[in-house]
């Protein structure tokens, strides 16, 4: 697929992905309406819809990691792309819950006893931390952050370093 093409096909399965997920959280049609039942147990299927979305991602990053391999600035640029998407909502989120709105609202302590652990958030490895210690009050969700960006970091380490002819077998080795 040429850059910048739309393929109609992979917007579906994200709009798929996307009502998966929200019903899933959305946590609003409780099993005991008979009527929602159906409704219950797709929204019991939505955590799919986040791994859908890891693998379009996938998909995608890979196509323009190819497509870019052997540039000048071929990892600069990919993850400069990346940090400009990612990094200015994700601090200014940080930043809001974890140091100005305990300025300004009285939080339980348990919420700003997890506060401990926000180092996990700010390196992005909130995905490896949780079976010991928990999850930071507001952000249990952000495990999913930390696994994109690590695979930011390594991925085009790997697209750039295995030979074209041994990639697919590779990627069939990780998987």
């Amino acid at each position: 697929m040429p850059s910048g093409e739309r393929n109609a096909a992979l917007d579906g399965l994200r709009a798929l992905a996307i009502l998966l997920v929200i019903l899933h959280n959305a946590a609003v049609f409780p099993s005991q309406r008979n009527w929602a039942l159906p409704i219950d147990v797709l929204a019991h299927f939505g955590w799919v819809g986040v791994q859908l979305f890891f693998v379009l991602s996938g998909l995608l990053i890979t196509d323009a990691l190819l497509r870019s391999r052997g540039s000048a600035s071929y990892y600069r640029d990919f993850l400069a792309r990346r940090a400009l998407r990612i990094l200015p909502l994700y601090v200014l989120v940080l930043v809001f819950f974890l140091y100005v709105l305990p300025y300004f609202v009285q939080l339980p302590a348990a919420t700003l006893a997890s506060y401990r652990h926000q180092w996990s958030l700010w390196l992005f490895v909130d995905n490896w931390r949780p079976p010991i210690t928990g999850f930071v009050t507001w952000f249990p969700h952000f495990w999913s952050l930390a696994v994109e960006v690590q695979f930011y970091l390594l991925w085009p380490l790997l697209i750039a370093c295995v030979p074209p002819r041994r990639l697919l077998a590779t990627c069939g080795a990780l998987v």
